[in-house]
């Protein structure tokens, strides 16, 4: 299986992805509106065995922050899921902004994914949900 990270390119007021079949967050992919401006997309193509390199997840990244670069969403594909995808798609966002500090703000179910990959819990009233997931190396 081989990997790759790809800028996905948006166009304001259309939705970022044509199509997204397979997805959880299939009305944040496809909205007709398309996302905020302050928003970059990033998707993974996976390779394998010969066949034809294809879109298997997605990660919303927001800039709004000055101190932070915030992982809004990542949304893997459901048959893709358990093969450790997102955590190679976190360390490639790792590699590509290494002066930035990365965070997530998760729905509360989703905290156990961050935990598990060494995050922390960092309570926030001005958040969404009232807390941010911070990477390991943040400080």
């Amino acid at each position: 299986m081989k990997l790759t990270l790809q800028e996905v390119a948006l166009h304001p007021g259309k939705p970022a992805f044509a199509e997204s079949a397979g997805y959880q967050f299939d009305s944040y992919w496809s909205d007709p509106n398309g996302l905020e401006a302050t928003v970059t997309v990033y998707c993974v193509m996976k390779e394998e065995d010969g066949e034809a390199r294809r879109d298997v997840a997605r990660i919303s990244l927001d800039d709004r922050h000055e101190d932070m670069l915030e992982i809004a969403l990542i949304d893997v594909r459901e048959e893709e899921r358990h093969q450790g995808i997102a955590e190679w798609f976190i360390d490639q966002i790792k590699a590509t902004f290494p002066d930035r500090t990365l965070g997530a703000t998760p729905e509360e179910e989703l905290t156990g994914f961050w935990e598990e990959l060494g995050w922390r819990r960092v309570e926030d009233p001005d958040e969404l949900h009232g807390f941010k997931m911070l990477d390991p190396g943040a400080e």
